[in-house]
């Protein structure tokens, strides 16, 4: 839940003109990660466990590199991502 929060203050960074862009996808990215833990917990079967917590990390994944596309624009430095991450 840490990341969705940290997250969350990141995208407040964004220009308006990525309201429907970056932000969102950042957004549904990372808000997807520990839905799809706690959905996964609900399973009865190490199979259905495993497939939550696989969609899990995919989710992970992208909100990886919508962070580092966001660096590449310059819209965040890598260095106030750390901080703020550090700080959790």
């Amino acid at each position: 839940m840490e990341i969705v929060k940290l997250t969350y203050e990141l995208v407040k960074r964004l220009p308006k003109t990525e309201e429907y862009g970056l932000k969102s996808q950042m957004q549904r990215a990372v808000i997807s990660i520990p839905s799809n833990i706690a959905e996964g917990c609900s399973r009865k079967s190490n199979k259905e466990v495993a497939h939550y917590f696989e969609i899990s990390i995919g989710s992970s994944f992208e909100l990886e590199t919508q962070i580092l596309a966001s660096q590449l624009i310059g819209y965040l430095n890598q260095r106030e991502v750390l901080i703020r991450a550090a700080e959790r």
